[in-house]
Formats: C-alpha cells, structure tokens, sequence
C-alpha cells in the first residue's frame, strides 16, 4: 500500500497535468516568456517583455536576480467564480550571492486570463509560496493600524485574496481599501491604487 502511495505521488509530480487538472499550454508559454523577461530586464527587451506579460499593479514586485529556474510544480486551480481557473507554478531559482555562495530560493507565480483578449497575464510572484496561509495573516491584520493604515491592510489583504483564487472576497477587499481612502486619504497611496486592482478583478470576470 505504502509503495502504490508513493508511486502515485510520484507520478503526479511527473504529470501533474493528469493529477490537477489539463494545464493550459498558452498559460504555462506566459510564465515561461515572463520568467526570461526578467533575464533581461535590464535591457528594453527585457522590459517590453515584462510589460507584456504582467498586470500592471501599483504593488510591484521586487524582481530576483538568478541564474536558474526550476519547475517544481504547475497547475490550474479553482477559483471562487464558476468557469474562471488560474495558473500557478512553483519554481525554485538559483542565484550566487556576491561571496560566490549559490543560493537557492522558492517562488510561486500566480496568473489569470484576462477574459476580453483572451491572453494570460502573470498577477503575482512571490516567496510566500503558501499563499492561504498568507490570506489568514494578512486578514489578522486587518484593524491593527500600527504599521500600516486600514486601508493598506485590506489592500494587501485583497492581493493574498486574488493570489489565492478567492476574486469576490478580493473585490470586496479592494472595494472597502478605496473606501477607506476617500474617506481618509493615506499619503503613501494614491486612490487610483486602489482602483487598478477593482480594474484587474474586472479584466478577469469579464465584469
């Protein structure tokens, strides 16, 4: 029993197309052409890359320097909307650090289609690979305004939201962050921030 469990587990590593679900081939081309974007970031093409493969979000990501990056897992998931799927891959990049150390660090990238082009675009790319856990941390946060403001609390919270699949609750996150900030405008956000997310959710649903 225990070595038909492993063989079982191994082969869905293999093909985790059969194990969860078909992966979408235009899905995983994005995460490719995305990943060597960042290669060449510092040349234009490697900018014009990026721009064409990424949402564009006032929350930039920080971009790793690496050398490497291995897939060690891609797949489609469920979202909380009937019909609407997501890509997810988790990679492992290697680096060398400036004492000539490698380093190796886990990343997980997270993309939607957008509905009216019918092109997919990476949303998210981060090293909090559990993205539920990160869901419940930064809920936890939320009315604790000792770091950030109410309304950059549920504007992060809406992020982990959208990474994790759950678009309504991060619609209604985002909604009550631009609330929020009307009501009382945080200086480190302009309101428009908060609006090019509500944008994103709509470029997704197709609403």
């Amino acid at each position: 029993m225990k070595k038909l469990l492993l063989t079982l587990i191994s082969i869905c590593f293999l093909l985790p197309g059969i194990c969860f679900g078909q992966i979408d081939p235009s899905a995983s081309k994005v995460a490719d052409r995305y990943l060597n974007s960042i290669k060449l970031i510092d040349l234009p093409e490697g900018k014009k890359m990026l721009s064409e493969t990424e949402w564009e979000k006032p929350a930039y990501n920080n971009y790793p320097v690496f050398t490497e990056a291995s897939t060690l897992f891609e797949g489609m998931f469920s979202t909380d909307i009937a019909g609407i799927q997501g890509y997810k891959r988790l990679i492992e990049l290697k680096a060398v650090s400036k004492a000539g150390t490698p380093l190796m660090e886990r990343y997980i990238l997270i993309l939607y289609k957008d509905k009216k082009y019918q092109i997919w675009k990476v949303f998210g790319f981060s090293t909090g690979t559990d993205v539920e856990y990160w869901v419940q941390a930064t809920a936890k946060r939320l009315g604790d305004t000792r770091f950030l403001s109410d309304q950059l609390n549920y504007r992060l919270y809406g992020y982990h939201l959208l990474l994790a699949g759950k678009i309504n609750q991060a619609k209604e996150a985002f909604q009550k962050a631009a609330q929020l900030n009307k009501q009382n405008p945080d200086p480190r956000s302009q309101q428009s921030d908060f609006d090019v997310f509500l944008e994103i959710i709509s470029s997704i649903t197709g609403k």
